[in-house]
């Protein structure tokens, strides 16, 4: 089953990518199944310690997607070399509340677990937001939304 969603390109044109849901992801057979490696990813991506890690860092400020989704910001990945931006979704293709690893375009992820879930991103991916177009890194949303509070 394929999902359709938009990416934004550094031209800031939207660009239509088809995803493949984790069911129809291939998966390696054998007793030895250990995931799929991305044979074109280059490691040392983001993996989701790191997103646990940067929540931890940035509790209590709008790098959060608790503290910022009602100023309208959007859990959200950008690839740095290509610009193209992709919200966080689930594995289904339902937009996610929170930054998760799965939904992304394939060849964003790098590694994957044996039952096809995403593990580990290609170098090059960083976390943010999207809000009204834009992408906003966590520093970014943080900044944007201390500003907003200290006008009010």
């Amino acid at each position: 089953m394929l999902h359709f969603f938009q990416t934004q390109g550094a031209s800031g044109k939207q660009v239509g990518d088809e995803v493949a849901s984790r069911g129809d992801t291939e998966r390696r057979l054998g007793s030895k199944a250990r995931g799929r490696r991305n044979p074109s990813a280059r490691r040392s991506g983001l993996c989701g310690c790191d997103l646990v890690s940067q929540n931890s860092a940035y509790q209590g400020t709008g790098g959060v997607s608790e503290n910022n989704r009602a100023s309208g910001f959007l859990p959200a990945y950008q690839h740095l070399d290509s610009g193209e931006t992709a919200l966080s979704r689930f594995s289904d293709g339902r937009p996610a509340p929170i930054h998760l690893l799965d939904g992304l375009p394939q060849a964003w992820v790098a590694d994957r677990d044996a039952s096809g879930r995403a593990q580990c991103l290609i170098a090059g991916i960083t976390v943010g937001f999207v809000r009204e177009g834009r992408f906003y890194t966590r520093e970014e949303a943080a900044r944007w939304l201390a500003d907003r509070k200290a006008s009010a």
